[in-house]
């Protein structure tokens, strides 16, 4: 078939034409909608581009043996460098946010900003890009000082489109500062490029050291306000990782008994995968019920469509089956005839798969402020956010899931379109050609 038949084919069937690609691009915009939605949540895109050999520790729990009480928070520094001594480790992040934070600028006017409590490490576990300056050291965390790195938006925000990359060089004699809450002057050591509100774990307008301690009380030690994110070694997989933290869980659980104390530690599973830490809450790794979800969501966006329109294509066959009959009758094979039907199908199913994929990526953006974080249960309140949320190209067009998409979107509408056409090419000749229109 060339496309002048097509196009014809178009004119003559207007209405079964503009039904099947209607329903093929609203069910693969639905479908690459969500996708891009578990994307967001589990793929490599900035700055956590290192997804795949993460594992998240974000809640420890003391149970009491007796009558059933805990005592439930973030992680401590002390569990941190527990974790961070364990072989399969290969670098170890402790993440704190700060609530109700601001910054003044050197026009005094005071700036709401998301910060974030990071170490050292945060820059190693995460692929943050410097437009200039650098990250603060462990020696700066260590001793206390005054130092932060801002986000490119906040600091254009700041002062302005001035030739920032001359204020902020790789040494310590940065010229710009910043002041906190409490009036401190804060110096600007690096400035990286925007992260988004998507990514929670990373998303944040200035970072500032966390006070290095071990624990405030001996008897809860491994209770903090952190949580620990951890780059797997090359090598080991998590799993791995949660068979060493049982193990020290075990040896930390066989003292406390040691010592007649009713409360033993449970980390209930964790550290987990990135990917399950992402889908899960409430202190509990049963993820299936979110598969199940997926599923489902899944089946109705391309399996209900599929049938329906195999239906329509059953309709539009049935109508030509009296000229197929002809056709048959003057040399023309069964094969012919039938991929003859499969291009017309495959070129509506291309034009309706490429218009949803562009609806897709409007819906996403569109939707930037709340569609990110539909099945996130650590999502971020757009209410109080300073400025809008980015939805930044890296994640709208992954090829792997645009080729997974389109391809599982054509092969579905080809097989809805195989099965009964098909079926009715089996007729005879004769029944063909006399059947009633």
């Amino acid at each position: 078939m060339n496309i002048k038949q097509f196009f014809n084919l178009l004119r003559q069937q207007r209405l079964f034409s503009g039904i099947y690609i209607t329903s093929t691009t609203l069910s693969t915009a639905l479908t690459m909608t969500l996708f891009l939605v578990l994307y967001i949540m589990m793929g490599p895109i900035y700055p956590e581009q290192e997804r795949s050999r993460m594992a998240v520790l974000s809640s420890v729990c003391y149970a009491e043996q007796k009558y059933g009480g805990y005592r439930r928070s973030g992680a401590s520094m002390e569990l941190a460098d527990s974790l961070r001594n364990m072989p399969e480790v290969e670098c170890l992040t402790a993440i704190n946010a700060l609530d109700g934070s601001a910054v003044k600028g050197p026009d005094g006017e005071r700036v709401p900003c998301v910060t974030q409590l990071v170490d050292a490490d945060y820059w190693r576990v995460f692929s943050f890009r410097f437009i200039c300056g650098r990250p603060f050291t462990r020696t700066e965390g260590e001793a206390n000082s005054e130092v932060c790195v801002i986000s490119e938006g906040m600091a254009r925000r700041l002062f302005g489109h001035t030739d920032l990359m001359q204020r902020v060089r790789k040494g310590d004699d940065s010229d710009l500062f910043v002041r906190n809450n409490g009036d401190k002057l804060i110096r600007v050591v690096g400035i990286v490029k925007d992260a988004s509100a998507v990514t929670p774990q990373t998303y944040a307008q200035m970072w500032v050291p966390t006070e290095a301690y071990s624990y405030h009380d001996p008897e809860w030690k491994y209770q903090g306000q952190y949580e620990l994110v951890m780059l797997v070694r090359d090598g080991n997989t998590v799993e791995q990782l949660q068979k060493s933290v049982d193990s020290m869980v075990e040896r930390v659980n066989q003292e406390r008994e040691s010592n007649q104390s009713d409360y033993r530690l449970r980390l209930e599973g964790q550290p987990y995968p990135h990917w399950q830490n992402s889908i899960i809450s409430g202190g509990t790794d049963d993820w299936q019920p979110f598969m199940r979800k997926m599923l489902g969501l899944l089946l109705a966006f391309l399996l209900i469509p599929a049938m329906n329109m195999s239906s329509m294509v059953a309709s539009r066959i049935n109508a030509r089956v009296s000229e197929m009959g002809i056709r048959r009758a003057y040399g023309a094979k069964r094969t012919t005839l039938l991929w003859q039907v499969l291009q017309e199908n495959f070129l509506l199913t291309l034009i309706g798969s490429l218009a949803g994929l562009a609806l897709s990526w409007l819906i996403m953006t569109l939707g930037a402020d709340w569609l990110p974080f539909i099945f996130n249960p650590g999502a971020i309140d757009a209410s109080d956010m300073s400025e809008p949320i980015r939805i930044h190209a890296d994640m709208l067009f992954s090829g792997r899931i645009l080729l997974t998409v389109l391809a599982v979107s054509i092969v579905l509408n080809l097989v809805s379109a195989l099965v009964p056409t098909a079926w009715i090419l089996h007729r005879s000749v004769t029944e063909a050609i006399n059947h009633k229109r």
